[in-house]
C-alpha cells in the first residue's frame, strides 16, 4: 500500500511540475529555442530523428522516464536502385545525427552534484533496426534485407572505439566471437540480442538470468570487466 501511494506522489508530482512544457518544441521558450538548434530542428540536418531525440533527452534529464525509446531514421526500405543510391544514406546520416546530438547533449548535461558528472555517464545508448541490408545488390540495383545486422552502443558502463565481431569472406554470414576479448575466434559464441539483453543486465549488477536469456554477458563491451 505504501509504494502504492509512493507512486501517485510521483505522478501528482509530475502533473504540477506541468510536464508537457518539456515537450512543446515549438514554443517560443528561450530554453527549448537553443534545444531545437542543438538537435538539428530547424537546420533540418537530423531529420524527424532530431524532435524525437530532443523529447529523449527531456524526458531522461527532466526526470519522467529512465527508459526512452525512439525512431530516429525512416524510408530505408531500399530494394529499388533509386532508393539506395539517393535516399538511404541521407536518412541514414539523419539517424546518426539525432543520435550524436542526443549524446552531446546528455554529456554537457551535469548529473547530480558531483563535479565532472553528467547524464552520459548514466545512461546507455543503443541503436539497432529490425534486420539490415543485403550486402550485394539485387537485379533491381537495390538491396534486399539481410539475417546479418549492425548494433552501435555507447554512453555509461560501454567501452567505446572499439568493432566486436566480424562477417566471414564466404556468404558474409556471423563469426562467432570471445565474449570476453571482443575477437573472432572458431571456439567463440555468435552473438544475438540475447547477449546484449545480459551485458545491460550485468552492467547495472543483475548477474543471475533472470530473463532466461540463456546466454553470457560481452565483457568486452563493459568498461569494467
Amino acid at each position: 500500500e505504501k509504494d502504492v501511494y509512493g507512486n501517485r506522489n510521483i505522478a501528482r508530482a509530475l502533473i504540477e511540475s506541468d510536464i508537457a512544457g518539456y515537450f512543446n518544441v515549438d514554443s517560443g521558450d528561450p530554453e527549448m529555442l537553443e534545444l531545437r538548434d542543438r538537435f538539428g530542428v530547424d537546420s533540418g540536418t537530423t531529420g524527424d530523428g532530431g524532435y524525437l531525440a530532443l523529447m529523449a533527452a527531456q524526458a531522461l534529464t527532466k526526470g519522467i522516464s529512465r527508459c526512452v525509446t525512439i525512431k530516429v531514421a525512416d524510408g530505408l526500405d531500399s530494394h529499388q536502385s533509386g532508393a539506395w543510391e539517393a535516399d538511404h544514406g541521407p536518412s541514414m546520416r539523419e539517424g546518426f545525427d539525432a543520435i550524436s546530438a542526443l549524446a552531446t547533449h546528455l554529456e554537457e548535461t551535469p548529473f547530480g552534484s558531483e563535479p565532472g558528472d553528467n547524464w552520459l555517464n548514466h545512461t546507455t545508448i543503443m541503436c539497432f533496426s529490425e534486420f539490415s541490408r543485403g550486402p550485394e545488390l539485387n537485379s533491381n540495383g537495390g538491396r534486399d534485407h539481410h539475417l546479418i545486422n549492425a548494433m552501435l552502443m555507447l554512453g555509461g558502463g560501454i567501452k567505446g572505439g572499439q568493432v566486436l565481431g566480424a562477417t566471414t569472406d564466404l556468404g558474409m554470414m556471423a563469426s562467432p566471437i570471445d565474449l570476453a576479448t571482443g575477437a573472432v575466434s572458431p571456439v567463440g559464441e555468435l552473438v544475438g540480442n540475447n547477449h546484449i539483453a545480459r551485458t545491460l543486465l550485468h552492467s547495472i549488477g543483475i548477474e543471475e538470468d533472470i530473463g532466461d536469456f540463456r546466454a553470457n554477458p560481452i565483457a568486452a563491451l563493459l568498461e569494467d570487466a
